[in-house]
């Protein structure tokens, strides 16, 4: 199974490390001469970014009921195997849905993760400057530059607040209510909410 979402994360799940450096070119690097999907990807990551820091893997397990027994595995023991195992445990019944449920959390964790290590690099850019106006009253980088700088943070900004579907509860839910919880439960894992929350105040300093 694989989920592409708009926002540019693509989540996959037990595939083959043949499978995956096959489509990698497509998907994480620079695009082969006859990909097929070249021409719909568009604002794409840098390549070392992106090599040296993904993909990012989790394991998950399928558990298979005997018709007499439960088929639901509850919140409770989602939410524990996956803090004390680092592991996603899944039923058998209705496990596409759980597995697209699980990877829009997934997707929105590796897409702020991405949006993190551009927030450093922002960061590093900006650091020399406040010292440099402190202590010449002007500073040397060029107006364009300084342009680029401010149209980042405002592009990462808009992103995080307004701009994007990125944080929106997923319209799946509409008719899947009940895979919401195990949705929660995953972004909460991966600390999606406070990781925004810093994201936030560095671009807002």
């Amino acid at each position: 199974r694989s989920f592409l979402f708009k926002y540019g994360s693509v989540v996959f799940w037990g595939t083959p490390v043949s499978f995956k450096q096959v489509i990698e070119p497509d998907f994480m690097l620079a695009p082969r001469p006859n990909s097929e999907i070249a021409h719909a990807m568009e604002g794409r990551y840098p390549v070392e970014l992106v090599a040296t820091n993904f993909p990012v893997y989790c394991t998950y397990e399928i558990v298979y009921e005997e018709a007499s027994e439960q088929s639901e595995i509850s919140k409770q023991h989602f939410e524990r195997t996956l803090k004390e195992m680092d592991h996603f445990q899944l039923p058998s019944r209705n496990s596409d849905e759980l597995k697209l449920c699980i990877s829009h959390a997934l997707a929105q964790s590796a897409k702020i993760e991405y949006m993190e290590l551009k927030i450093q690099e922002l960061t590093q850019k900006c650091k020399p400057l406040p010292r440099e106006l402190k202590d010449k009253g002007f500073v040397t980088i060029a107006e364009r530059s300084l342009l680029q700088l401010r149209g980042e943070v405002l592009y990462y900004r808009l992103m995080l607040k307004s701009g994007s579907d990125l944080l929106d509860e997923p319209e799946l839910f509409w008719e899947h209510e009940q895979l919401k919880p195990y949705f929660y439960v995953t972004k909460e894992f991966f600390d999606i909410n406070a990781r925004v929350r810093v994201l936030d105040a560095k671009l807002d300093a």
